[in-house]
């Protein structure tokens, strides 16, 4: 891209600020300054070929442009070198020549001239006109970037993120991007506030986000608009409040974001910073689904198969929790499961309930886990199997899954699967009361008392050790 010139001569200042009725004065500027460039002064040369570009009191004419800027750049003037080169670069009074832009390019970055610089990078980063090095490219942008130019340090964090032409080196990435961002670099804030939310390159901070994140949503960018609902929803980096998080999700979702529309949805399933409306939820989650927002595929399928804001249908439900799956959304695998299992929507199928269990439960998600130990457990699917019903409750355990530590407790009791062994039985039920209520918390407390018939009060108290350490997380 060619860059705009800065000029600062007092002779072709003179130039600009005069009338132009004022043709006597500006002809009498222009032979003044032909006399100084005929004398060999590089700077009239300069503005002499400036003039010729750009058609300021003369017609304009590149070929004539391009002599007073070669003259003038052969006495190492900058500016004309500079100027000389961006003309070879775009063919402009010349024969397009990658190599005598990159040349002219060349003298005029290691006068520090910042444009050359980073039009240097990009031809070393591109191969055009030289050989392509990533080593010469990110040199060059880092000359640029500690002039300023904000384009330059952002591809500056670029190189450093991607470990091109220098060491990767995250925290320096951040370093030039916030550098880019703080002048208003679009792409530039979407990098600092991606990092500073991550904690890439630097302490994890909500705050310094959201301010990022601001910069973009005030600008109307859609996915930092819901950034901006997610963090006020959350009290993330900025005070909790429901209603500016709604009214984000909602400017995010008037954009078609599908992001936006999700948490839009949310806000009207819970009545959070707006009245509870389950029908516009139900509308929201759909809208959201159908630009294939698996999360929002998920919650359509659950509202059609509880009837929430839509009248019940399991068919239709099935159908969503189809769409979020083959998306790879384990819940919505374990939802499928659950509807084979029990003929909701679809043919009553153990075969097919047990696979789709299995393939959430590989990913550790605890209901299916359990319930394909149930599976497993009452041989419904495949052929019973206590060992592998203990392996899937175990799994499911670990993650205070309540049933599935009643059942594991039940499986050491009765010797289902593992030897019979009452001080796990005591433990699991122990645990079961700690991590339920109701019916099942009854239940595990009679258990409990009958485990502890058969253990001596010394295994009792190592047992109940055990299970407060496991409470306390050590």
């Amino acid at each position: 891209m060619k860059i705009k010139l800065f000029l600062s001569l007092i002779i072709f200042s003179l130039f600009i600020i005069l009338p132009a009725t004022e043709e006597e004065d500006i002809q009498e500027t222009l032979r003044i300054a032909r006399e100084l460039a005929y004398e060999g002064d590089a700077q009239a040369q300069y503005y002499l070929g400036v003039c010729y570009e750009d058609g300021y009191g003369v017609t304009k004419n590149l070929y004539e442009a391009t002599s007073w800027y070669l003259t003038a750049a052969n006495q190492g003037y900058m500016e004309a070198q500079f100027s000389l080169a961006t003309l070879y670069d775009f063919g402009e009074g010349v024969l397009h020549n990658n190599v005598e832009a990159v040349k002219w390019y060349t003298l005029a970055a290691q006068q520090g001239k910042m444009e050359a610089q980073y039009n240097l990078a990009i031809c070393y980063e591109d191969g055009n006109g030289t050989d392509q090095s990533f080593e010469e490219a990110f040199y060059w942008f880092s000359q640029a970037a500690r002039q300023g130019d904000s384009d330059a340090q952002f591809a500056t964090g670029e190189y450093y993120d991607l470990g091109r032409g220098v060491v990767e080196d995250d925290a320096e990435a951040l370093k030039y991007f916030t550098q880019a961002a703080d002048q208003g670099h679009v792409q530039a804030q979407k990098e600092a506030a991606e990092r500073y939310e991550m904690g890439i390159g630097v302490t994890q901070s909500y705050e310094k986000a959201a301010e990022y994140y601001l910069l973009e949503a005030e600008r109307g960018e859609a996915y930092a608009q819901t950034k901006m609902g997610m963090f006020y929803e959350n009290g993330a980096g900025v005070t909790q409040d429901f209603e500016e998080a709604f009214r984000w999700y909602d400017a995010a979702a008037d954009q078609n974001n599908a992001d936006g529309q999700l948490g839009l949805a949310f806000c009207y399933y819970n009545g959070a910073g707006v009245e509870q409306d389950l029908e516009l939820a139900a509308r929201w989650f759909e809208l959201s689904g159908d630009k294939g927002n698996e999360i929002a595929q998920y919650n359509v399928a659950a509202c059609y198969a509880n009837g929430i804001g839509v009248d019940q249908n399991y068919e239709t439900a099935v159908k969503w929790y189809n769409r979020s799956a083959e998306k790879g959304y384990i819940p919505a695998k374990y939802s499928i499961g659950v509807c084979y299992e029990y003929g909701s929507g679809i043919e009553q199928n153990y075969e097919q309930a047990l696979a789709w269990y299995y393939e959430a439960a590989v990913e550790d998600y605890a209901p299916a886990c359990y319930n394909l130990g149930l599976l497993y457990a009452n041989g419904l699917g495949a052929e019973q199997n206590y060992p592998e019903a203990v392996k899937c409750f175990t799994m499911a355990a670990e993650q205070a899954h309540p049933d599935a530590l009643y059942s594991l407790a039940s499986c050491y009791a009765l010797g289902n699967g593992v030897e019979q062994d009452f001080q796990e039985a005591y433990k699991y039920y122990l645990l079961t009361c700690n991590f339920s209520s109701g019916e099942l918390y009854e239940a595990a407390e009679y258990n409990l008392s009958l485990a502890a018939a058969e253990l001596t009060s010394a295994q009792i108290e190592q047992v109940t050790e055990e299970v407060n350490q496991i409470l306390s997380g050590e």
